[in-house]
């Protein structure tokens, strides 16, 4: 058994499959990161329209109340999403500067709360 752990080939395998689950452990930490932002991004505008779609909100005041960067790298990814998944809408050709919560986005916010 010890002989095997001192082949150059297991000692390379050993490293590999060191690297790969470091990069797994990066990913997922990433991906969880990033569900964190979006729930907290539509809880934000959940509280800020009072639970009513017909309420506009301030792009820069839902990511204040959510804790996320005001930046294009930061906010737009998450806000894009909740946008592409029918969470929130854009109204008209404002642009990611105001937004209107969905019904789909309050009963999301209000499936998790209960």
């Amino acid at each position: 058994m010890l002989d095997l752990l001192r082949d150059p080939i297991w000692q390379g395998v050993g490293i590999l499959a060191t690297l790969l689950l470091v990069a797994l452990g990066l990913y997922v930490r990433k991906r969880h990161n990033e569900r964190t932002k979006r729930e907290a991004l539509l809880e934000a505008i959940y509280d800020l329209a009072q639970g009513r779609p017909d309420k506009l909100v301030a792009s820069e005041k839902a990511a204040e109340r959510a804790s996320i960067s005001h930046t294009v790298e930061d906010f737009n990814p998450v806000a894009r999403h909740l946008r592409d998944s029918g969470l929130i809408e854009e109204p008209g050709t404002i642009g990611l500067d105001v937004f209107r919560i969905t019904l789909a986005g309050i009963h999301a916010v209000e499936q998790d709360r209960s």
